[in-house]
């Protein structure tokens, strides 16, 4: 099953993925820069991982361009956006991401290989 999720903004996205049971935070460590002899200096960093059997592509903001006027206009779209793919959604997760869900587009930003 695949669906095409649109949120206001990247934390509402987050949310709503966690609360459906299709992603989960993790902590992780990152490199946050060099002391003075050259060494890295650690930190941690909470990602976004998807749950088992999920795929996730997290596409953000989209920006578009109409061509079909002169000189060409660009034309944003500031909503946070995801596809998502899962093969088993039980009727609790859907109901939970319904209000973010959206119609297919009729030309998507990106689809599945």
């Amino acid at each position: 099953m695949d669906l095409y999720l649109r949120a206001p903004d990247e934390a509402t996205m987050n949310a709503a993925l966690i609360a459906a049971g299709l992603a989960y935070n993790e902590t992780v460590p990152v490199q946050t820069g060099e002391d003075e002899d050259g060494e890295p200096i650690m930190g941690e960093a909470t990602v976004l991982v998807p749950a088992p059997f999920v795929s996730l592509d997290v596409i953000g903001p989209i920006v578009k361009w109409d061509y079909s006027v002169d000189p060409p206009v660009e034309i944003d779209y500031p909503e946070w956006h995801v596809n998502v793919r899962s093969y088993d959604l039980t009727e609790e997760q859907l109901a939970e991401l319904q209000p973010i869900i959206i119609v297919p587009p009729e030309q998507p930003f990106r689809v599945w290989a």
